[in-house]
């Protein structure tokens, strides 16, 4: 994934606006990098977890501080029946709300502590609340797509979940409702409305002007000119190559993550980072099918999906390194040298506790 970020960024140099095209795409490529190295610097699933807990507690509060600076003005805030909150985007500002949507999830599902697990669920139904009074349908999309594939594996073990995600959707519900955010209106006239494939067909024509390595960067003035689909944004701006690139690495990544479920299974040991990977990049990859998001500057989605990929290599590593020494995966049998001639040593072997970092 990394050479892809390079190639990515490197294509600003054969663009008509090469230094504009550097820092947009080189914001791109902070945000995943800063995710992945969040995965890098942990030492173990504990102190992973603790980064997660910071992040649900930050998403809380940017929820909260949202609800009230819609409160402030909600006549601005809606803007063309859409949440638009502090000149953001209206589909910038649902893309936010669902990707927090994920950790959250992720903390509500397996994080340790009561009273953490419902601040992160007040948190999602505040946040389900904005993606969806966004109107943006590949928001809703985006955090649905990633709720699912982090809770849907502990339904069978945890039936109450279902009720407490049931009850979280009807609370979001209600504050969508009280709070007076609009939004529902455009999702109810447009959940089914062709509103991409003419721009769709306008990237491919973008690419056949130059299929071996595209055109670089494409724009209106010094912003980036968008096709709400990342495949074909990648694909008119670094061609061929840099599409095959991009398949090459998510190929990957995802058997990268198949090896480590397959690996903590084998070790009796909890998947639920390899999960949690899983959810970040799929739910990203999907949602990239509709929108540029994850190409195109330094989202939240970016971010996260940084995050996943850096799980894709390390989950392995930071279940294994667990701060119980005791679990049977962290322990590796060696056997003893045979004891010297007069040594009164026994001659059973002993387990050595490995980190296995």
């Amino acid at each position: 994934m990394v050479s892809f970020v390079a190639l990515f960024v490197a294509s600003s140099l054969w663009s008509d606006l090469p230094h504009w095209a550097l820092f947009h795409k080189g914001m791109f490529a902070l945000t995943c990098l800063s995710g992945i190295g969040v995965v890098a610097v942990c030492r173990s699933r504990e102190q992973f977890q603790k980064g997660m807990q910071l992040l649900g507690i930050v998403s809380l509060f940017a929820a909260i501080v949202s609800v009230l600076v819609f409160r402030m003005d909600p006549t601005s805030a809606n803007a063309n029946s859409r949440l638009a909150l502090m000149g953001m985007n209206a589909n910038g500002v649902g893309h936010t709300a669902a990707a927090l949507i994920i950790p959250c999830t992720y903390l509500i599902c397996h994080s340790q502590r009561l009273l953490l697990r419902l601040l992160s669920l007040i948190a999602c139904v505040i946040l389900g609340a904005i993606a969806f009074g966004s109107g943006s349908r590949g928001a809703l999309l985006f955090g649905f797509c990633g709720l699912i594939m982090i809770a849907a594996p502990r339904f069978r073990r945890s039936p109450g979940l279902v009720l407490v995600l049931s009850v979280a959707i009807l609370l979001g519900a209600v504050v969508y409702d009280y709070v007076g955010i609009q939004g529902g209106q455009r999702l109810s006239d447009n959940l089914t409305k062709d509103t991409r494939s003419g721009i769709w067909v306008f990237a491919i024509r973008q690419f056949l002007d130059s299929p071996v390595i595209g055109q670089g960067w494409l724009h209106r003035g010094n912003g980036w000119a968008t096709f709400q689909n990342a495949y074909l944004q990648v694909l008119a701006e670094t061609g061929i190559v840099g599409f095959a690139l991009l398949a090459y690495a998510i190929a990957l990544i995802v058997g990268a993550v198949m090896k480590g479920r397959r690996t903590l299974r084998h070790h009796g040991m909890p998947p639920e980072l390899v999960q949690f990977s899983a959810a970040l990049i799929g739910a990203n990859l999907l949602h990239g099918m509709f929108e540029t998001s994850i190409v195109t500057g330094g989202s939240v989605g970016t971010f996260l999906l940084g995050i996943g990929i850096g799980l894709a290599d390390w989950a392995v590593p930071l279940t294994l390194a667990t701060s119980r020494p005791t679990s049977r995966a962290s322990i590796v049998w060696t056997p003893l040298q045979p004891p010297a001639v007069g040594n009164a040593a026994s001659s059973t072997p002993t387990p050595c506790v490995s980190s296995n970092r």
